[in-house]
């Protein structure tokens, strides 16, 4: 009898810590995005808030930081999209050439790398194999 008191006793004194250390991380991780926007307004260096949401924007929990951390980035948008907006400009550019007939093995394969680079995959493997059928040897990266 005695022992299945203290089974049940160590079942509710763990279920109290669990539910403690719950509350604890939602309360803190409600202070996150904010935090990083004071960290934000107190460095010197925008290259270091450009950096960070360069790496960010494509994170899916991005469009849920606070709306301090989305004011800074809209002040720094040229910056912060400097890369993609470049990428996107020598897709289109290869995208033209690729339309040319017979298309080039080596257009192709460029318009893999762009798009690997941009994080767009499928599209990059279709051109992958479209470079591939015209030159065998070109090996994926």
């Amino acid at each position: 009898m005695q022992h299945i008191f203290h089974e049940k006793l160590l079942v509710v004194a763990g279920s109290i810590v669990l539910l403690v250390i719950l509350i604890a991380n939602i309360t803190a991780s409600q202070y996150i995005p904010t935090m990083f926007a004071d960290i934000f307004r107190s460095d010197r260096e925008p290259a270091t808030l450009v950096a960070f949401i360069v790496r960010a924007k494509d994170l899916e929990m991005y469009r849920e930081l606070a709306s301090e951390v989305q004011d800074i980035a809209k002040e720094n948008d040229e910056a912060i999209f400097q890369r993609d907006r470049a990428l996107s400009a020598q897709i289109n550019y290869y995208e033209q050439l690729s339309k040319a007939a017979p298309p080039s093995p080596q257009v192709l394969y460029t318009l893999y790398r762009l798009y690997k680079e941009k994080g767009q995959n499928t599209q990059a493997a279709t051109y992958l194999e479209r470079a591939q059928v015209l030159d065998p040897a070109l090996k994926a990266e």
